[in-house]
């Protein structure tokens, strides 16, 4: 609530008379009490004798506290609206009625000062008398009508009373007499049951091994990655191996020769290069001898990454001869 609000609120509860001094701190906590309290006295004043709970130590009592106020002041709302409009209607009604005075006043004072005719009260005395007579007999001859009706009414309810048994005695009848079909119904019923049973046996079955065929492929394609992958990773490891014994052999070869050249003897230096022929000849053997893609299980992209072996051997040669010319140099 606005301060405006709450001063609104204190001065009107001060000028209906609550018994209670309401100050404008009182609300800035949580004060469940006095608005109960206050909520209580307003509708006692609308209707003193009016019997509602008043605890609210917990939660459920208060919230059942405030449903019966808003229940009570909700129905007390729907009775002063329509108070309301029966006022409206009958304020209309007595304005009408006054607005008539004026000319029923000069009739009534003639009616009531005027001499009464003998004739005339006599003549309107019988036609009261003959009309309640017509009505009399018309209210009787409605009496004997309700009489033949109810007998007719009887004799219905009696006839549908005999149809209703005699429907029943043959639905009885129709019960205890077992159909020749039936037998044969039940039958195929349990049997549809069974197979019904077989059915869903067989497509959760068929759905586990779906299931389970899924798995293994998923198994199978990663097993063949992995494979795929230290497939890889050989080949690089067998391609640094042999760029290291390259390497090797081509420090070899440039030592035996500075040693040939320092060396006078023809013979050694046949030997040493006999021999470090022999060996260059064993590593491009080893080369060309090496595993194939097919063998190696790899895809195409790593076959065409990877160079054939012939052209492997020929690139090393090309590669050796260049290494010799520049330790020639």
């Amino acid at each position: 609530m606005s301060y405006r609000d709450l001063f609104k609120f204190t001065e009107s509860m001060r000028s209906l008379g609550f018994h209670q001094q309401i100050s404008m701190d009182s609300f800035h906590s949580p004060n469940f009490a006095l608005v109960s309290e206050v909520l209580l006295w307003l509708a006692l004043r609308f209707e003193p004798d009016i019997n509602l709970p008043h605890e609210i130590e917990t939660s459920e009592q208060r919230v059942y506290f405030i449903r019966s106020i808003v229940e009570f002041f909700a129905n007390e709302l729907k009775t002063t609206r329509e108070l309301a409009s029966k006022i409206t209607q009958k304020g209309a009604t007595l304005f009408r009625s006054l607005e008539e005075e004026s000319e029923l006043r000069p009739i009534r004072d003639n009616r009531v000062n005027g001499a009464l005719d003998i004739n005339e009260v006599e003549q309107s005395l019988k036609t009261l008398i003959e009309k309640t007579k017509r009505e009399t007999s018309h209210i009787k001859d409605l009496i004997k009508n309700v009489s033949a009706t109810e007998a007719n009414l009887d004799a219905k309810i009696a006839k549908r009373r005999e149809d209703l048994e005699r429907n029943s005695k043959r639905l009885n009848t129709l019960k205890q007499v077992r159909p020749a079909f039936l037998e044969e119904f039940e039958d195929l019923e349990s049997e549809l049951r069974n197979l019904y049973q077989e059915y869903i046996t067989r497509q959760r079955c068929i759905s586990y091994l779906e299931h389970q065929q899924e798995q293994v492929a998923q198994a199978e394609l990663m097993h063949m990655q992995e494979q795929q992958e230290m497939t890889k990773k050989i080949i690089e490891n067998n391609k640094q191996d042999d760029d290291l014994k390259l390497l090797e052999g081509v420090n070899n070869e440039s030592f035996n020769n500075q040693f040939l050249e320092n060396t006078p003897d023809i013979s050694i230096k046949g030997r040493v290069s006999s021999a470090a022929t022999s060996r260059n000849r064993s590593m491009f053997d080893h080369l060309t001898d090496s595993e194939t893609d097919s063998d190696l299980m790899l895809d195409d992209e790593d076959s065409n990454i990877m160079a054939s072996d012939g052209e492997l051997s020929t690139s090393k040669a090309e590669k050796l001869g260049s290494i010799h010319s520049d330790s020639d140099n």
